[in-house]
């Protein structure tokens, strides 16, 4: 099932005009990568099928191989390296992030049937054959133009939580039970990234007034211009990796009128620039142009 997905992703990149999939990151480079302080503002599944993954935050490291899944909390803020494996020379993932209203329509349709005290605290994982399944069929979908069905979307995310719990994998994933308001309020900016959100915009989605919700952002350590700035560059990050968007286009479509800025933003934020991470997803010259001058 595997080398079948990877098939179809492979036939997906190689495109003129690659499309990003929508409700899937499709993480590709052909050089390592390393990412400094990338947030991880909703419940997130990263299925590596090429090359290898690190990831480092809080207390705890891990080393991810082909197959292996990444369950990572909201709340996260990691340190992440993509590394390519040196038969191929390539790494390929995807991601898949759990909305925080989809998490509360799962959890209130099936938080009860589950036994919590059996729910694994784990980072890493194989991916079950059946989850490996859902998500091809998934990739079929969004290929096929059904990426936008917000119906489809949900029913199959409450259906990927439910083969995580049958398989004792939501423990480390589902931690945060309730959603923060920091994931609230990035939720929302996330259906429209390259909109000019005001605060109060936000406030009128979340039905809370300007002055609770700044008061509620502050007890957790955030603000909403913290929100905004980081869910357009991990936007931004993922157009990065999947498709071949000049610089411009992925900064205007993120929501930054500037290049520079965004360009500047971005390398504070996940320590190399976005023409570097670019450059990544080239590979690597193997002969330079005095060898191949030398041949023959």
């Amino acid at each position: 099932m595997l080398a079948e997905l990877i098939e179809l992703l492979d036939s997906h990149l190689s495109s003129e005009r690659v499309q990003p999939l929508g409700q899937i990151g499709v993480f590709h480079c052909r050089q390592p990568q390393k990412l400094h302080a990338v947030p991880i503002h909703q419940p997130s599944i990263v299925l590596v099928l090429k090359g290898t993954k690190r990831i480092a935050f809080s207390s705890r490291s891990e080393r991810f191989d082909v197959g292996d899944l990444a369950l990572l909390p909201a709340g996260s803020e990691l340190l992440m390296e993509n590394i390519p494996c040196s038969r191929q020379q390539e790494y390929l993932a995807l991601c898949l992030g759990f909305a925080p209203a989809t998490v509360e329509r799962f959890l209130a349709s099936y938080g009860s049937q589950l036994d919590w005290s059996e729910q694994r605290d784990v980072l890493r994982e194989k991916a079950p054959e059946s989850f490996a399944q859902i998500i091809k069929q998934r990739v079929n979908w969004c290929l096929e133009g059904d990426q936008d069905n917000q119906i489809l979307n949900d029913l199959q995310q409450q259906e990927i939580l439910s083969v995580c719990g049958h398989h004792k994998l939501l423990g480390l994933l589902l931690q945060l039970k309730h959603p923060s308001w920091g994931q609230r309020v990035s939720g929302i900016i996330s259906l429209d990234l390259s909109s000019k959100w005001k605060f109060g915009d936000v406030c009128r989605k979340l039905n809370v007034s300007e002055s609770g919700l700044r008061r509620n952002l502050q007890a957790e350590g955030t603000s909403f211009s913290d929100l905004l700035e980081q869910a357009r560059l991990v936007a931004g990050l993922a157009l990065l990796q999947e498709t071949s968007q000049p610089v411009s286009l992925v900064a205007a479509a993120v929501g930054y009128q500037s290049q520079s800025r965004f360009t500047e933003r971005f390398k504070q934020r996940f320590g190399l620039t976005p023409s570097q991470l670019k450059q990544s997803r080239k590979p690597f010259a193997h002969l330079d142009r005095k060898m191949m001058s030398s041949v023959g």
